[in-house]
């Protein structure tokens, strides 16, 4: 894990802890790969990947779309953490880093 994900994850805690939720992120590896944050949100379990970039590529998704599928995670609750723009594809959401309320559930 590198430090914009600790960065983004000190983040995510900061949004749910200032909704006055007790945050729950984790952290998976498997022999196939590993995910960044796997987080309980009012919606369920979400997936989140931190990319140090603002163009994002199929490939950033491959491991989510794995987890995704092992834990049963649907794609509306699958994101990439980016500096590119927040929109939502069929198979993924793209969220831009200073849009983060949009995965733990905005007021």
């Amino acid at each position: 894990m590198d430090l914009n994900s600790i960065i983004v994850l000190g983040e995510l805690m900061k949004h749910q802890t200032n909704r006055g939720e007790q945050p729950h992120l984790y952290f998976v590896r498997d022999k196939y790969g590993e995910v960044d944050c796997v987080l309980e949100t009012s919606t369920g379990l979400a997936l989140a990947e931190v990319k140090a970039t603002s163009t994002y590529t199929k490939e950033h998704g491959a491991k989510l779309a794995y987890f995704g599928k092992l834990f049963d995670i649907p794609t509306e609750r699958r994101y990439i953490i980016y500096s590119g723009e927040t929109q939502s594809r069929s198979d993924i959401q793209l969220v831009n880093i200073t849009d983060l309320e949009a995965i733990v559930g905005g007021p």
